[in-house]
């Protein structure tokens, strides 16, 4: 809040000056523009900063008066506010109980509740990562007068929550393991074992939105315990693996009752609740912006791109013959994005509320002839109304601040109501084309960028792999503060691919340079790869009991494979690889020759492993085809 005022203020103050000269305010549009679509490369927070810091310079361009000494004092107000509304919210932080940190961490608990509710899947899955990243997003920014006794509760709720996905993922494994055989009682066994623990994690997600102690019957728990206890009689390795994830399960649902019925109780240590910083490093700002400098990042062509529709737009508004013709540059900044379906939904979006809004608005005046007291009491009423829908629905957000900019500037006796409504509609529907038309003649198809996050979670998870699979070869425990980051960022990575897949498809086919079918293909592979490295990663403490010289060898073909599948990805001539399948059967006999009582589950694990490797392999292998 404090950089989006900074960011803010110091636009009032180069816009105040600048609105004074028609070229020098069309040339700091474009600087601004550049600037708002470079740092977006750093992520939502830094794009929210940018965007304010835009809207904020137009705001200066249109209200700059006459007077060049009065900007100082205009920027000051700007930055003022800016700091009341942080020291507002300071204050209300008390009151809040932490309600961002319990909601994340509460969808993270349902998230487990409905996977293992839903486990009759055929295929094999995992929850998905989504919520679990999003609570650690959150804890990593706690408030800053919090108390440190309760960020560790909330640590150790996360912590306990990423054990209990782990977990749920090995269950499934083993499930999905016994429908393969056509063993469907012992399936029907393990299937059981979720659905009666997904009413304890559904009382936990219930609780921690509700901001209560959690409260389990003695039913349920009973229930939970005697599913436990069912798959003491499954024999052999899967039998073996399943009974373990079960009853850690049980002690994990019962930790987490403990920890969230007394969170005032709890010690915080201080690596739990150290400090993080606000932003990030220097270096790592640097080299993020530095490699989103050329035309060929999405980031640095999206920059371009708003800088000239920004410098067109502000032109526009300049010479136009709209009175008010500010609204054309905010609308082309508040709807160019970096890809075609936000930029096109939002630019509809915005027509369609800005429209509607006007639609309301003139009727509100043709029934009530507003004084300039009720004008006042209306602009109050659609502002909060606008905070209300902000992050339901974008087209009613616009219905919203359309009626409020026309009684604010009603109040202000500067545009008689119909007259705002008229200016403010061809504005947006001036503004919305001219950033359709500017993103249409340089566009920025997600398909590459698909291709590219596909890549990089593959990457995430081959480093993620690597780093599990080397506590199997060697009798060392793992190294878990490694391993949870490595683990994190496969998450996040994950989340970036789904997200870039779910709108390459939206796009115009003739742009895919991935078809959807083979996109969706790698990454229903990858979240079987995913699920075998969740079951590995839970069971490598237990495993670690003895050296395993012989998946050396296993490792470094997984290692070529992965690293081939990436190139393929990334568009790259790609070596062959060795037939990982004779690999993973000559790991087979050799750990059959042994006494390892761990190796079953190695196996099996190391087995999905292979088939979702070979599966990413042969679909990339086929020849692109726009058809």
């Amino acid at each position: 809040m404090l950089s989006t005022a900074s960011g803010m203020a110091l636009s009032i103050l180069v816009g105040g000056y600048a609105a004074h000269s028609t070229p020098g305010i069309v040339a700091a549009a474009i600087l601004w523009g550049y600037a708002y679509g470079l740092i977006s490369s750093l992520g939502p927070a830094a794009a929210a900063v940018g965007l304010n810091s835009v809207v904020a310079f137009v705001i200066a361009d249109a209200f700059s008066g006459s007077s060049m000494s009065a900007v100082p004092l205009q920027a000051l107000l700007v930055l003022a506010g800016g700091v009341e509304q942080t020291l507002l919210l300071v204050i209300l932080w008390p009151t809040r109980r932490y309600s961002a940190e319990r909601h994340a961490l509460g969808e993270a608990y349902g998230t487990l509740a409905r996977f293992a509710f839903d486990t009759s899947s055929a295929d094999v899955a995992a929850p998905h990562p989504a919520a679990i990243a999003s609570a650690r997003q959150t804890l990593a920014d706690p408030a800053p007068f919090a108390r440190r006794g309760d960020i560790a509760v909330f640590q150790a709720l996360l912590d306990e929550a990423e054990r209990m996905r782990a977990s749920l993922a090995a269950l499934a494994t083993d499930r999905y393991r016994y429908e393969h055989r056509n063993e469907k009682q012992r399936a029907a066994l393990v299937r059981q074992t979720g659905n009666a623990l997904a009413p304890l994690l559904e009382t936990i997600s219930t609780a921690l939105h509700e901001a209560r102690a959690p409260v389990a019957t003695d039913a349920e728990w009973t229930k939970a315990e005697l599913a436990a206890n069912a798959l003491d009689a499954l024999p052999g390795a899967i039998g073996k693996h399943a009974r373990a994830q079960a009853h850690a399960l049980l002690g994990q649902a019962r930790t987490v009752f403990r920890i969230a019925s007394t969170p005032a109780r709890v010690r915080a240590s201080l690596h739990a609740a150290r400090r993080r910083p606000l932003a990030p490093p220097i270096a790592q700002t640097w080299i993020a912006l530095r490699a989103s400098l050329g035309v060929d990042s999405p980031f640095g062509r999206h920059a371009l791109r708003l800088a000239i529709a920004l410098g067109s737009a502000m032109l526009l508004a300049r010479l136009g013959p709209i009175h008010r013709g500010y609204w054309v540059p905010m609308t082309v900044a508040l709807v160019l994005r970096p890809d075609f379906r936000t930029t096109f939904t939002r630019g509809f979006s915005r027509i369609v509320g800005t429209l509607l809004g006007a639609i309301v608005a003139t009727a509100i005046v043709a029934t009530l002839h507003p004084s300039v007291h009720l004008d006042a009491g209306l602009a109050v009423l659609f502002a909060a109304l606008g905070y209300f829908v902000f992050g339901i629905n974008y087209a009613a957000y616009s219905v919203t601040v359309t009626a409020y900019v026309v009684f604010l500037l009603a109040l202000a006796n500067s545009v008689p109501e119909h007259d705002a409504v008229l200016e403010r509609s061809i504005a947006t529907l001036t503004g919305a084309a001219l950033a359709a038309i500017v993103y249409l003649a340089w566009p920025t198809w997600e398909s590459g960028r698909a291709r590219i996050a596909l890549a990089e979670q593959l990457e995430a998870y081959r480093a993620y792999a690597l780093a599990i699979l080397a506590t199997y070869v060697d009798a060392v425990l793992p190294n878990r503060k490694q391993l949870n980051a490595l683990q994190s960022a496969a998450w996040q990575s994950r989340v970036k691919a789904e997200a870039s897949v779910d709108a390459m498809i939206a796009e115009p086919g003739r742009t895919h340079r991935i078809l959807p079918r083979v996109a969706l293909g790698v990454l229903a592979a990858e979240q079987r790869i995913g699920v075998a490295l969740l079951a590995l990663n839970a069971h490598a403490e237990s495993a670690a009991h003895v050296a395993r010289p012989a998946l050396q060898p296993f490792i470094e073909a997984v290692d070529v494979a992965w690293t081939r599948c990436i190139a393929l990805l990334r568009e790259r001539s790609a070596a062959s690889t060795p037939p990982l399948r004779e690999r993973y059967l000559s790991l087979e006999k050799s750990l059959g020759e042994t006494d390892d009582q761990d190796a079953q589950v190695l196996l099996a694990e190391t087995d999905l492993l292979v088939d979702g490797l070979n599966t990413v392999q042969e679909l990339l292998a086929v020849p692109r085809s726009r058809t």
